[in-house]
């Protein structure tokens, strides 16, 4: 062999080193990046249900004593009594609440790395973060209402005010549904916890 054909080879040689060192780099860096992302769903999994449930609760508990304030208000309505007014009412039975509905993990998930979930995910969780917001605005109506009319033992306030607690009531009651199916649908992306 030539001293000139010695070298091509040599530098043949080389080369293939180097691009199977670079190959090997690159598939590297593929499973670290594989593995961190792996890692973020986890852990992104793990707060997520975690926040679910939270709010789930929260809803849940809200509901319960909404349903009581418009049971206690259908009585007064069927039974035409005027004497009792709406703050006296509600503060009966423990006032007005506000539930803590959190959407903090599906903003900041979105926010960073949401091509790592799949579409039917991100959508059941976008459904959530609207239906939240229209919670929100029907609880701004019935409180602005609340706040002019707590005074009032008249009939129709109390009417007006069973109209809007049942339309929040009706949003907490979707919400409710919506963390169901959501929480049922992924069961398998979630960790086993006891409740």
């Amino acid at each position: 062999m030539s001293s000139f054909q010695a070298r091509v080879v040599s530098y043949f040689r080389e080369v293939s080193i180097v691009v199977i060192g670079v190959l090997i780099a690159i598939y590297m860096g593929n499973l670290k990046e594989q593995y961190e992302n792996n890692h973020f769903i986890d852990q992104t999994m793990i707060a997520l249900q975690a926040e679910a449930r939270k709010s789930q609760k929260s809803i849940n508990t809200v509901l319960e004593k909404h349903l009581l304030i418009m049971d206690s208000l259908r009585v007064q309505l069927e039974s035409g009594n005027d004497e009792e007014s709406l703050m006296d009412l509600v503060g009966r039975l423990g006032g007005i609440q506000i539930a803590q509905n959190n959407n903090n993990v599906l903003r900041f998930f979105i926010s960073t790395k949401a091509e790592l979930l799949d579409y039917e995910m991100i959508s059941m969780l976008s459904e959530v973060e609207f239906s939240t917001n229209l919670m929100n605005r029907k609880m701004d109506k019935l409180l602005d209402f609340a706040y002019m009319s707590l005074q009032s033992a008249d009939l129709d306030a109390k009417l007006k005010f069973a109209a809007y607690l049942s339309n929040v009531i009706d949003s907490e009651g979707e919400m409710v549904e919506q963390y169901d199916e959501l929480l049922d649908k992924y069961k398998d992306y979630f960790p086993e916890v006891e409740e």
